[in-house]
């Protein structure tokens, strides 16, 4: 088993396995906080490793208004402060790593396209409320194939019924939810799992 460790911009160190977490964290749950739940036929790829890999986030409606939107559930950070924190990180990694904020449906269709014509690897997503209506977007996963994990700042499984319908999480290579900023961490270190010999 294999440890990374880094700081966070709060001054935290953060230490993360790097283990066969498609198994470990299968469907775990802890206090209403989804761990990591990756499918269980989720391996590595057996292409050969390149050096510099290319993420793209999204992120959905009102992310812009992280930090002074519910901050009792979506934390007192704001989006700004958790991309620059994983750019960080992934630079630290060599990752390739970009990212974009939308209030549009149809902007996000445009872009996730748009990765497919980039040659983006893979995609760190947070529909954000379009987790819950969203076909066109889902298609757009589907259509360009590229593997995506699935964040969330709060713990979704623990919040209104509405929110329980998800259009994303049975085509998503992982789901990670409840960690607020830390999600995006945690799903850039699940790609670098995979990707990692």
């Amino acid at each position: 088993m294999q440890l990374r460790h880094f700081n966070t911009s709060r001054g935290k160190m953060l230490k993360i396995c790097c283990a066969d977490i498609a198994v470990i964290f299968s469907n775990t749950v802890a206090n209403g906080r989804q761990l990591l739940s990756f499918r269980a036929d989720w391996l590595a790829p057996d292409e050969e490793y390149r050096s510099v890999i290319k993420v793209r986030v999204f992120n959905g409606p009102n992310l812009n208004l992280l930090g002074q939107r519910e901050p009792g559930t979506y934390g007192q950070r704001s989006l700004m402060d958790i991309m620059q924190e994983l750019e960080r990180f992934a630079g630290d990694c060599g990752v390739q790593l970009d990212h974009m904020q939308t209030n549009s449906e149809g902007k996000m269709v445009d872009a996730i396209q748009q990765a497919g014509k980039d040659g983006v690897d893979y995609i760190i997503i947070n529909p954000a409320g379009y987790t819950h209506t969203s076909v066109a977007i889902r298609d757009a996963l589907l259509a360009v194939d590229i593997p995506f994990v699935e964040v969330h700042l709060s713990a979704v499984n623990s919040r209104e019924p509405f929110r329980q319908i998800n259009y994303f999480s049975d085509i998503a290579i992982g789901v990670i939810s409840g960690f607020r900023g830390e999600s995006y961490l945690l799903a850039l270190q699940a790609i670098l799992n995979r990707i990692e010999p």
